[in-house]
């Protein structure tokens, strides 16, 4: 039966209604159940709808003045309940800092202990009691707190009760730490507050940088998630880019929240998806920050649904991304608002909604199951909701891939649960699932597909371990049951052949650069390898020769989490746990037992990384005699950081210049890590048996090429690592020279320098010209293009026209074009004999008079003397030098060329930070650990 319109409800006409009365406070019955009420007379909507007598409290209230926000009659109390959960939770963190400090003090195997077969009741449960002030701690008082102050209407609270509305509340998840997803922390308040009074300027978006990252998602993310609709979102990405582009010509701003929030995270998400993402993390963060500012928005128009739908997109940005909160927070934020709009039942009277509405409300919901049971199986955590709470029907069989990834996740949700009887019965079902999943004429269409399979392949593999890992465990020692896991079963036979496959595609991605992974990429990688090695811990004596291919798996999955913790640094734990299971002791381990040869991949399994994909075809490797598992050994010539040097221990027998065996190191060395030392020549013919060195850096012109070239030597050095600390550091001399910084700040020391007296020249705008366009020139260009609108120009003759795809800029043709038409000249080459003396001073000539000359590159490419003569002619602004002809340089030999006030000299410092350091001395242990390891292989 149709309910009768309510009078004091909104009129369904479009003539506007007259203001409904209200009454001052909640009503006798909402106010029992703290929940909200609208006040409306005679009957609120909640009372209406429930058709309960609505009467009015009982409380004697008087009017309060403007400036206040609670009434007398609850004034009282709702200060004393603050101060009594003050009270609570002060209590609390300080039983946090005992246990925390009993935890620390506890031996390490009890602390770092990790097993991926644990159940959810027992694994990871050590996080709570290490980090004060957790996630899980903060979001439950959170939670109290906000079902305590539901009682006051809104219009009569203060600005902390404000602060518990739900888009406050998901900012709070966000500014959970994410480096380590399974145990995160709350940041600083002061960082909180910072990140959401952020007053970043707008972001204006353009098609050509963002136009590949919207693909990437529509292509791999959307196909994998009901209610993400890659029509809609494209159109949605045109609208956009269109209003965009009108705020930029007319400055005229179209305010549509949804659809801009839809397309902010849909881009930062397809940028976090290439594997260029760290070049484009301002970028992101900016893409993101946008986001959260049109959050509040979005919540306050009060459409559930569309509140929901950004919340997944958060929770899908969080998994790749970790600056961006706790997931696993935010999933049960999002659950818990399912719930509360009862999602999860199929209506009984649909209360007239459209049928499209329906459909969305499923889409939702079913969406959030699936991304729920991905991370409770992966983490082995409990889920945010039961199947049996579940009534809402599915999408049916024609939605396809969504229907079969639903039909997966209540599988996998049931293996987990129901503990059955019967493994087969469970495994008979996945197989099922697998083959329905992809039918013949299925796989035969075009590549748009190929996400989906890679898709069900991984969570195949998934199911596999969840089935094959838990089950012992939770089994008695003698079930017949648990036969299952040591024999040569059906399920242990396919668990092998899913996990290899999969670890081997995505390794294969990872080489082709297709491969960027979120750290539930990391679980199931993790969760493979270690299903793999007690697979073959487990195998009699006669099998483990047969399972010689694990070791190269678990090689490439080292390998895989070394990439992933470059994100998650918590995830490198999982690396060591992988390691330590491949070195177990004598008798008992995989690698002790299998025979090891020169050319046997088994060999070099406690070496720990995988495979390079290239190899230098000229080197041979030769061993001597060795104990069974043991590790290369390496000499360390020059000084490296102590954490660089416990890293390398880990991957090589190290020996350091203070050890006894080091004084004969030429003569038995067949590997070394350098850092500054020369190798010429005839220091290179001392070492009959070196086969390999690995270089800290990037140059490489200390050590004789040619030398090395003719013994087939490989030399290894670091790309890439050092390239933000010099870029910033191009950035610190261009502005210091550009302002004069060095001769007012000398002047400054002598007498006081009226500011009337000071020039200098600005950048923003001007015209960067970049000779190199490697990793140092490309962050070089991004961060001018960022931080100064500057124009881009280039030139480098090896790399093809679109390299630098993602940065709009002027790609030169020779190095005159570049060297006239520069404002600010860099230079980021290798020195040779093409490139030596190659800005001289006919070419200081053609240079603009306000130009300014930085050379972070090679001492050599700049004829000093011409530079000299440059300067003092006035032909140029100025010069910022970090290398030299000479390093370090002396006052003896630059004294005349430092007499211009407008050079700042540097002695080489440009990757001269305690970061890059590291990071270069680790890169190059790994470069040389994966080059051995492929020679062996």
């Amino acid at each position: 039966m149709a309910a009768s319109p309510n009078p004091s409800g909104p009129a369904s006409s479009n003539t506007a209604a007259p203001p409904a009365r209200g009454r001052q406070q909640a009503c006798e019955r909402c106010w029992k159940r703290k929940q909200k009420c609208d006040r409306l007379l005679p009957t609120c909507t909640g009372c209406s709808e429930s058709g309960a007598n609505c009467v009015s409290r009982q409380v004697d209230l008087t009017t309060l003045p403007e400036e206040a926000v609670l009434s007398h009659a609850a004034v009282s109390r709702y200060v004393e309940s603050l101060k009594r959960k003050i009270g609570d939770l002060e209590q609390q963190s300080q039983q946090k800092r005992l246990r925390r400090k009993s935890n620390i003090n506890a031996s390490p195997a009890s602390r770092d202990h990790v097993s991926p077969n644990t159940t959810h009741a027992s694994r990871y449960s050590y996080a709570g009691d290490l980090v004060h002030g957790s996630v899980d701690a903060t979001m439950g008082e959170i939670s109290f707190l906000s079902r305590s102050a539901m009682a006051e209407p809104r219009d009569e609270l203060g600005e902390f009760p404000r602060h518990l509305a739900l888009e406050e509340v998901i900012m709070a998840a966000i500014a959970a730490d994410g480096p380590d997803p399974s145990m995160s922390s709350m940041r600083s308040v002061s960082s909180l507050l910072g990140f959401m009074s952020s007053d970043n300027s707008d972001i204006l978006l353009r098609r050509e940088p963002t136009i590949n990252s919207m693909t990437r998602f529509l292509e791999q993310v959307c196909i994998l998630y009901p209610h993400l609709n890659p029509v809609e979102l494209k159109q949605d990405y045109e609208d956009t880019l269109s209003d965009h582009n009108s705020r930029a010509t007319n400055h005229v701003m179209i305010s549509a929240p949804f659809r801009d929030f839809k397309v902010f995270l849909a881009i930062a998400i397809g940028t976090l998806l290439s594997p260029e993402s760290s070049r484009a993390e301002s970028f992101i963060i900016s893409l993101h920050k946008n986001a959260m500012k049109l959050f509040p928005a979005i919540v306050k128009a009060c459409n559930q649904l569309q509140t929901l739908y950004c919340m997944i997109l958060l929770i899908l940005y969080s998994t790749y991304s970790s600056s961006s909160g706790s997931t696993w927070h935010l999933v049960g934020l999002a659950m818990k608002k399912c719930l509360a709009l009862r999602l999860n039942k199929e209506l009984e009277n649909q209360n007239g909604l459209l049928e499209s509405e329906i459909d969305e409300r499923r889409r939702i919901f079913w969406s959030l199951y699936l991304i729920d049971r991905s991370l409770g199986i992966v983490m082995d955590r409990p889920f945010s909701i039961q199947d049996d709470d579940i009534s809402l029907l599915t999408l049916g069989n024609e939605d396809y891939p969504c229907e079969h990834l639903i039909m997966h996740a209540r599988l996998i949700s049931n293996i987990r649960t129901e503990g059955r009887e019967e493994p087969l019965f469970d495994y008979g079902n996945l197989r099922h699932w697998r083959d329905s999943s992809l039918p013949t004429e299925s796989r035969q269409l075009s590549a748009q597909f190929q996400p989906i399979y890679d898709h069900f392949d991984l969570l195949y593999c998934r199911t596999l371990i969840q089935m094959i890992g838990p089950l012992s465990q939770r089994l008695p020692q003698h079930d017949k049951r648990k036969q299952l896991i040591g024999s040569q079963s059906s399920i242990q036979t396919e668990t092998i052949s899913s996990c290899e496959h999969l670890i081997d595609h995505i390794y294969e991605k990872s080489e082709h650069g297709t491969f960027v992974g979120s750290f539930l990429d990391a679980y199931d990688i993790f969760s493979a390898g270690v299903a793999l090695l007690c697979i073959a811990l487990g195998q009699d004596q006669s099998m483990k020769q047969a399972l010689v291919q694990v070791t190269k798996v678990v090689n490439k999955c080292s390998a895989l989490l070394t990439m992933i913790g470059e994100r998650f640094s918590a995830v490198k734990t999982f690396r060591k746990v992988l390691w330590a299971l491949s070195n177990k002791a004598p008798g008992s381990g995989l690698l002790s037992s299998l025979p090891i040869t020169e050319n046997s991949p088994g060999s070099y399994l406690a070496t720990k990384m995988a495979p390079s994909s290239t190899v230098d075809q000229g080197s041979t490797w030769t061993t001597t005699p060795t104990l069974k598992g043991a590790k290369p050994t390496v000499y360390i010539i020059d000084k490296f950081a102590p954490k660089a040097i416990a890293h390398a221990e880990e991957l090589f027998n190290v020996i350091l210049p203070e050890d006894e065996e080091f004084k004969n190191w030429q003569e038995n060395a067949t590997a070394i890590l350098m850092r500054g030392s020369y190798m010429h020549a005839e220091d290179i013919a001392r070492c009959p048996k070196l086969i390999a060195i690995g270089k800290h850096g990037v140059g490489i012109d200390k050590i004789d090429q040619k030398a090395c070239a003719a013994r087939g030597i490989k030399i290894l050095n670091t790309p890439g690592a050092n390239s933000r600390a010099v870029a910033e550091l191009v950035l610190a001399l261009t502005l210091a020279v550009a302002r004069q910084v060095r001769s007012i700040t000398e002047r400054q020391h002598h007498t006081p320098v009226p500011k009337e007296t000071c020039s200098g020249l600005t950048i923003y705008e001007k015209k960067i010209g970049i000779i190199g366009m490697g990793h140092i020139g490309k962050t070089v260009a991004e961060i001018f293009r960022g931080a100064f609108n500057a124009e881009i120009i280039a030139y480098d003759p090896f790399l093809p026209a679109d390299a630098w795809a993602t940065i709009p800029h002027i790609r030169a043709q020779t190095v005159t074009e570049v060297i006239t038409e520069a404002d600010v000249l860099t230079l980021h080459i290798p020195l040779m004999d093409a490139t030596r003396d190659l800005i001289s001073y006919k070419e200081l000539q053609t240079m603009k008079r306000t130009a300014i000359l930085i050379n972070a590159a090679r001492g050599g490419i700049v004829n000093e003397q011409d530079l000299d003569r440059a300067l003092s002619e006035g032909l140029i602004w100025g010069a910022g030098l970090d290398c030299h002809e000479q390093e370090p340089p002396t006052k003896e030999k630059y004294g005349k060329l430092w007499e211009n006030p407008n050079v700042i000299s540097t002695p080489h410092i440009g990757a001269a930070t305690t970061d890059t350091q590291l990071a270069c001395a680790m890169m190059a242990a790994d470069n040389l650990h994966r080059h051995l390891l492929t020679l062996q292989e």
